[in-house]
């Protein structure tokens, strides 16, 4: 096989791959649109649903100076959580989220736990330390182990509500896509091998 073939065959395959990836690719959800969500209602932004076990709401007031532009999720955190997954049950990877404290947070910053829950059943968590007075943006390693997740939960809190935006995630390609990849790999292989012999 000449470079040419295996440069062809392998451009085959990575468009083959990239066909198969789940249409929420790098999905960065900034919540357009605003208005209370009745208590417990779950909703729909951007390729995800959201629920939560107290209230919650899609903000787009300032005057908390927890705003960073953009309309925001807010959610009742003292005993209460809130979840996120994607349409349709499609594993995705957590890269980044912003946080901040909301109404009747306090003034000292807060720990909140966030759980994500794998396909294969494990859970991974992670601590961060949320601000009363705006949004900080939690990404790296703080997320490294939040591969492959059904769903992630922002836990509860002593008190106050949590103001969420900007959650960036990737998509997990299924087994099926790296079967198509190596197929499209094996076809131009193989147009390769019998062009070489006749």
């Amino acid at each position: 096989m000449n470079k040419t073939t295996t440069i062809a065959g392998i451009l085959f395959g990575l468009m083959q791959f990239g066909a198969a990836i789940p249409a929420f690719a790098d999905v960065t959800v900034t919540f357009a649109g605003s208005g209370v969500t009745p208590t417990n209602a779950a909703f729909v932004r951007e390729g995800f649903s959201f629920a939560t076990s107290g209230t919650h709401a899609v903000n787009t007031t300032n005057s908390y100076g927890a705003d960073n532009g953009t309309n925001y999720l807010v959610y009742l955190a003292l005993g209460n959580f809130e979840t996120f997954s994607a349409v349709g049950n499609t594993p995705f990877n957590l890269n980044k989220i912003d946080l901040a404290g909301w109404w009747n947070f306090g003034t000292a910053a807060q720990t909140l736990t966030i759980t994500g829950h794998k396909a294969n059943g494990n859970e991974v968590t992670a601590q961060v330390s949320v601000s009363p007075t705006s949004f900080d943006t939690f990404e790296g390693s703080t997320f490294s182990d939040f591969t492959n997740l059904q769903w992630v939960k922002l836990g509860a809190l002593s008190r106050g509500y949590v103001a969420v935006d900007n959650i960036v995630t990737t998509p997990v390609p299924e087994p099926g896509t790296y079967a198509m990849f190596l197929a499209g790999l094996g076809l131009m292989a193989g147009i390769a091998r019998r062009r070489r012999a006749s």
